[in-house]
């Protein structure tokens, strides 16, 4: 009776081994492809801008600033050249 056990727990393992291993796999993939789907679908942080490129956006609009504080200068002195003098 001992062989026959044997040879019962033998075949039942190389049947159930492969079903198993196939219902796993199944398993796991479905699982990865919803994790998958859940990442694509979630919305995504903005890019962070390297250090260099910051620095030199910040040097940027410090000149715009100061060019405008110019025209806003160029214009004030040009609205003065046109005002009618008061003592005349």
């Amino acid at each position: 009776m001992r062989s026959d056990e044997i040879t019962l727990f033998a075949i039942i393992g190389v049947v159930a081994l492969p079903v198993f291993a196939a219902s796993a796999r199944v398993m796991l993939r479905a699982g990865a492809d919803a994790v998958l789907r859940v990442r694509e679908a979630s919305p995504r942080a903005p890019a962070i801008e390297p250090p260099g490129q910051v620095a030199a956006l910040q040097r940027e609009v410090e000149e715009l600033r100061a060019q405008v504080d110019r025209m806003a200068a160029t214009e004030s002195f040009y609205a003065q050249l046109r005002a009618p003098a008061d003592g005349a």
